[in-house]
Formats: structure tokens, sequence, C-alpha cells
């Protein structure tokens, strides 16, 4: 006699590193959460937006942090199709004021395309804090961009973007 099985949902997938900050360590981390996350999505082109948006939050987190510590967290939600990739540091005053400001200019435009040329543009002239690796993950990418304090003086910078996962691509 058959039973009747209610179909397995699938699980989450998550990945949380903590590390010293290091320049070099940026291309290992990158390169761990493609390795890591290559059969979980079913599409290419997922990953590799993934691998982007890793590469340059962490960078940017690596950059900025003055406590020692940078911390990556990704949540794959297989139910809803979103992959959420999060950093957090403890920046100085002046670069969460530039975060800000870029995450503000994001959310108030009305062309990408247009931002995205102008921080190109912006990048050429100021090699730091041009928001060019975040306008990256936006326009590149397609995640949006949102940031979020801690009371310890931490910042989350949060990207999510829908991302069809291995099951799915098998429907």
């Amino acid at each position: 006699m058959k039973q009747d099985v209610a179909p397995q949902t699938p699980s989450r997938t998550f990945l949380d590193l903590c590390f010293a900050p290091s320049m070099q360590q940026v291309p290992v981390v990158r390169d761990f959460v493609t390795s890591f996350y290559k059969n979980v999505f079913g599409d290419r082109d997922g990953l590799s937006r993934l691998e982007v948006t890793a590469h340059e939050l962490v960078e940017n987190a690596v950059k900025n942090s003055t406590d020692g510590v940078t911390r990556l967290r990704i949540d794959y939600d297989p139910v809803r199709w979103i992959v959420t990739v999060r950093t957090l540091n403890v920046p100085t005053i002046d670069n969460l004021g530039t975060l800000r400001e870029s995450i503000r200019e994001m959310h108030t435009t009305t062309d990408p395309d247009a931002y995205y040329q102008a921080v190109l543009h912006r990048s050429a002239k100021q090699a730091v804090g041009s928001g060019l690796g975040l306008a990256r993950v936006w326009v590149e990418a397609g995640f949006k961009i949102r940031c979020e304090l801690e009371a310890t003086g931490g910042v989350w910078v949060i990207a999510e973007s829908r991302v069809q996962g291995r099951t799915e691509a098998r429907s």
C-alpha cells in the first residue's frame, strides 16, 4: 500500500563567516561563497550575481572596518527564492555617511543606468568612497540594497535578490 508523503520543503541554506579584515581575503571569501552555493543555485546567472555581490560587499566591509572584524552572512530562502547577503563592520562616521548617501542616491534615482554612469565617472576622479562597488551590486547584479545600524556601532549592509534554486530549475 502506497503512503501519501507530503513533499519535503526545501531547507534554507546559509553561511556565516567572521574574519579579520584583509584585502587578501576578499577573493578567497568570494571563491568560497561561489563554491559553497554552486550546488544550491539552479542557474549560473544567479551564482554569478551572488559572486559579484559577495565580492563587492566584502571588499567594502574590509576597507571600512575599524574594529578588526568583518562578518559575512548569506541566506538563501528556497521557498521565496530570495538570497540575502549581509556584511557587518564598524565604520568611521565619515564612511557611514558615505554609505548612507550612496544608498539614498540609489533609492531616489529614476534611471539606474544613468546613476551607474555617473558613479563610474565619479570613481575615475575619486578612488576611495566612490560607491562603485554598491552601484555594481545594484545595477549589474540586480540586488536591492539597504543598511541597518546596530546599537554597538556596527552597520549591516544588506543586499537581496531573487535567485532560482536547484529544485526550482528542475520544475
